[in-house]
């Protein structure tokens, strides 16, 4: 139980518009598979922006509200790594993943590889991720 007076702090990938590491496997399944194949809710949820972070906390009666997006590099070998670290590490994603045709998977790869070209460093790829941070004092 949070004590009054007490900060609570969430986080939540950011929206694919601003996370692209996401962006790059969810245009590669739009192009490429069929996002709808997991029948499952869209990936992140509803809080995939500050503003939604903001409203549920100040719902849930929290105070000295703040929410920022928080923006880092996923350093991985090769392209690949972002979908098998997201079919390992996700739910929905990974369900969309998995739900993916086995003719399907190739171009969606390709398509990723082809995409993250511009994050192609020394031995690697640092692609751009972006969560939500938000924060909140419960109140007395």
């Amino acid at each position: 139980m949070l004590h009054p007076g007490g900060r609570l702090a969430i986080t939540n990938w950011a929206a694919p518009a601003e996370n692209i590491a996401w962006r790059l496997l969810f245009d590669a399944i739009g192009a490429h598979g069929d996002v709808q194949a997991a029948n499952a809710p869209p990936s992140g949820g509803n809080l995939q922006t500050p503003q939604a972070a903001l409203r549920l906390l100040a719902e849930a009666g929290f105070g000295e509200c703040r929410a920022e997006i928080i923006r880092r590099e996923w350093q991985v070998a090769e392209p690949r790594d972002l979908v098998v670290a997201l079919a390992r590490g996700t739910v929905r994603t990974a369900a969309m993943i998995n739900a993916q045709s086995a003719a399907a998977q190739p171009r969606i790869e390709a398509a990723i590889a082809a995409a993250a070209a511009p994050y192609r460093r020394d031995g690697g790829y640092a692609v751009p991720i972006a969560a939500i941070l938000a924060t909140g004092v419960r109140s007395a």
